[in-house]
């Protein structure tokens, strides 16, 4: 959990054994389409808890301009920061 710059709210569990198994993302946030966090969290399953957290945000950040997403209130690299920190504190 993390405030994100313009004081928003990310939530970020995540379940893993080797490889994460399944993310949820919640917060006080705003996404267009509103399925698009669910896309985002499809892609974040499977990756190495070991990951890099500068080459997901890269990734997810192609994801999200190629989908056309728009996100209000957090970005790329903060959802990869704060899926490293819930995967650190586990």
């Amino acid at each position: 959990m993390e405030k994100v710059e313009g004081g928003k709210l990310l939530v970020i569990k995540v379940d893993f054994g080797d490889k994460i198994e399944k993310v949820d993302i919640t917060g006080d946030f705003f996404a267009h389409p509103e399925e698009s966090i669910k896309e985002i969290e499809k892609r974040l399953a499977g990756i190495k808890k070991d990951f890099d957290e500068k080459e997901i945000a890269e990734e997810l950040q192609k994801v999200i301009a190629e989908k056309g997403y728009q996100l209000i209130g957090l970005d790329a690299a903060a959802i990869a920061r704060v899926l490293k920190k819930a995967v650190d504190q586990k």
